[in-house]
């Protein structure tokens, strides 16, 4: 009889290779719900699909157009509905504590030159005050709202896009730009479903910063 342990690790492993493979149907990252003015049930995407809460997971990404363009990502702690994140890209580490939920994914804490492994999530209060929403529902092209003095846009859903680590499908495209008008770049995220983040690209005139995911794997279970 298989040990817990082992069963742990069976189920990590479907989780990532699932982010790899084309997904012909709604998975477990999907909700039914019901419209009363039509009388029939719709399907309504979540978007945490798009962000796994996995502890000890640890991404790699490689760079380009600028000396810490690459960084590499681990997730610290998960204490439901927070994650705690840390980016290190060779200059400075920054630990930021996101709230993930069916409808939305908000960062509510970011610090930067953080070097300490201390969890942050114990004395978070459930009503937090948000910083910055990074996605919510509806997935669909054309869909957009404004957040921390950015719009941020839903420019392309069901993508099939090849980066360092290999490909994968049902990728969303996010493009946020300030709303100031002090800052003519424009930033693009992409997020395949049961990966998340594998590239990011900040574009701007003569300007071309690039991050894509090139290895990952769950430390917990090394």
């Amino acid at each position: 009889m298989l040990n817990k342990r082992i069963v742990k690790i069976i189920l990590i492993l479907l989780v990532l290779v699932s982010g790899c493979a084309a997904n012909e149907e709604l998975g477990n990252n999907a909700g039914e719900g019901i419209d009363n003015n039509e009388g029939i049930i719709k399907i309504q995407e979540k978007v945490y699909g798009y962000f796994p809460m996995l502890e000890g997971m640890h991404y790699e990404y490689r760079g380009e157009g600028i000396e810490y363009a690459a960084f590499i990502r681990d997730v610290m702690y998960v204490d439901p509905p927070f994650i705690q994140v840390h980016d290190n890209n060779g200059g400075t580490t920054i630990a930021a504590i996101y709230k993930v939920e069916e409808n939305q994914i908000a960062l509510i804490r970011r610090e930067e030159e953080f070097y300490s492994d201390k969890n942050l999530l114990s004395k978070l209060d459930k009503d937090v005050k948000i910083e910055e929403i990074v996605l919510k529902t509806p997935i669909k092209k054309g869909s957009s709202w404004e957040s921390n003095n950015k719009k941020i846009e839903i420019v392309e859903t069901n993508m099939e896009l090849e980066v360092s680590v290999g490909t994968f499908y049902d990728v969303i495209k996010i493009k946020s730009h300030a709303l100031n008008g002090k800052s003519e770049m424009i930033n693009y995220s992409y997020y395949a479903k049961n990966m998340g983040l594998i590239k990011r690209e900040s574009v701007g005139e003569n300007f071309n910063v690039i991050s894509e995911l090139k290895a990952y794997e769950n430390l917990k279970f090394k």
